[in-house]
């Protein structure tokens, strides 16, 4: 399939464009920044994120690249992992630590944008207007940062009642 340019120096395949954000599921690029095609999953499975992989047997599992990745792959319905420590299963044995400030973090961050109107999250993130300078709609990725704080929501739910429990106990 021969490519499109699209815009200058960007090249599309597959895909008419114009899309929008929020009509994809999953979006995935190789290291010089273009994207893989759906076929290579099993690649994206084999990946790891943490920083610490290479000096340690496996991820940590308490770095925010470890958290998200691992929320992400249960959400997608692919095999959990081992990890250093399960900050997910267990978080209240990491208060204290820099691990449980990231879980903190990242589950206040969901529940703001899971309770948090349109509106309310533009006046706590004005940034994000400007994506429409870019031809980006801020209602897309509004929509695509509520259904990734869903996908959190959801994960917890169904796979860890103590780190569920601590993220209904940070929401407003």
């Amino acid at each position: 399939m021969t490519p499109n340019e699209y815009r200058p120096g960007l090249f599309v395949r597959g895909v008419t464009p114009p899309l929008r954000l929020a009509d994809y599921k999953l979006i995935a690029f190789d290291m010089d920044s273009t994207l893989i095609s759906i076929e290579c999953i099993d690649e994206i499975a084999d990946s790891v994120s943490c920083w610490s992989v290479g000096r340690q047997n496996r991820p940590c599992g308490g770095c925010i690249p470890c958290l998200l990745r691992r929320i992400s792959m249960l959400s997608a319905g692919l095999p959990d992992e081992a990890f250093m420590m399960d900050l997910l299963a267990t978080p209240e044995e990491y208060r204290g630590t820099d691990a449980f400030g990231n879980l903190v973090d990242l589950l206040t961050q969901a529940g703001t944008l899971l309770t948090q109107t349109e509106f309310e999250l533009l006046l706590d993130y004005p940034q994000l207007l400007d994506m429409e300078a870019a031809d980006v709609s801020v209602h897309d990725v509004m929509k695509t940062l509520k259904r990734h704080a869903s996908e959190v929501y959801h994960v917890l739910q169904t796979h860890f009642p103590a780190a569920y429990r601590l993220m209904a106990g940070l929401m407003p």
